[in-house]
């Protein structure tokens, strides 16, 4: 009997195990899809403000959500998120200087992934962000980004 109760009690400990994980996965998945849209949000402003001066950002901001995607598809949500944070950021450095505020807490961390930052220790030093190079040409166009970088997860 004693080992039936142990049986049942790993069966589920292992099944909350599993729920906190897919829960943990969905989070992150979320924080993915919120920077796909802040990307292509703060590309759209730098075409409408003529703002050349934050291309540099823009590629910085797709190079760590094409990584972010990238480690995302080995199962790594640690660094997943910590790629997927540093990619917002960049986003958001961008919109804060060409939105008003209104315009910006869409795209500002919500409650969800504040906590994924704390959660992980985020250290954005201890990222890969280097970006060899980018076309200008393509990060303004809104269709040829699409087809050259894969910064979404619903591909």
């Amino acid at each position: 009997m004693n080992s039936i109760k142990k049986i049942s009690l790993f069966v589920v400990l292992l099944m909350a195990y599993n729920v906190g994980i897919s829960q943990d996965k969905d989070e992150v998945a979320q924080l993915l899809n919120r920077n796909e849209v802040a990307i292509y949000k703060a590309q759209k402003e730098i075409i409408s403000h003529n703002s050349k001066s934050n291309i540099d950002k823009l590629a910085m901001s797709v190079t760590l959500q094409e990584r972010a995607i990238d480690v995302y598809k080995t199962g790594n949500l640690k660094e997943t998120s910590n790629y997927a944070i540093a990619s917002r950021e960049n986003a958001l450095m961008i919109l804060k200087e060409l939105l008003d505020a209104k315009q910006l807490s869409y795209f500002e961390l919500d409650n969800s992934e504040k906590n994924i930052v704390k959660a992980i220790d985020y250290n954005p030093s201890l990222l890969n962000n280097k970006v060899e190079s980018y076309n200008e040409a393509i990060l303004l166009d809104p269709i040829k980004m699409k087809e050259t970088y894969n910064i979404t997860i619903n591909q």
